[in-house]
């Protein structure tokens, strides 16, 4: 069993190429994710996020700069980039590179992922993609 920090970049990693079965078993029968908004959701919600962002971005990728671990709760700082290459809900692909700030908390149990939240600037992502929000 990894430390907090090396089962959370596995997560990443399995999250990019994996399938919904491969993250099932990394996440705890009690998991929950906390999104942007503040909003506690299950195990079923996260797999559609990551499936949206997949086919909005299928090239993208998870540049860690930062990563702290403190009593098995991991803080992981990154940039994630990528191509828009399809939908993202109403958007249309529009072929444009992203770059968005992302930040994200899991708390290990038993090897597990326990409990998510995860913070990225939705407003610079919409901006990048264009035809949404105005550049600034």
């Amino acid at each position: 069993m990894g430390t907090a920090a090396d089962i959370q970049r596995e997560y990443f990693a399995v999250m990019r190429s994996g399938g919904s079965e491969e993250i099932r078993r990394m996440l705890h029968p009690e998991y929950g994710f906390t999104d942007e908004e503040g909003a506690l959701q299950g195990v079923d919600d996260r797999l559609i996020r990551r499936w949206v962002f997949t086919q909005a971005f299928p090239d993208w990728e998870l540049t860690i700069h930062r990563q702290i671990e403190v009593d098995g709760v991991s803080v992981l700082e990154g940039t994630v980039t990528g191509t828009h290459r399809g939908p993202l809900i109403d958007v249309p692909a529009s072929g444009r590179r992203i770059s968005v700030g992302l930040c994200n908390i899991v708390d290990v149990r038993d090897g597990l992922i326990l409990h998510e939240r995860e913070y990225a600037d939705k407003f610079a992502l919409l901006q990048q993609v264009g035809g949404v929000l105005p550049a600034s």
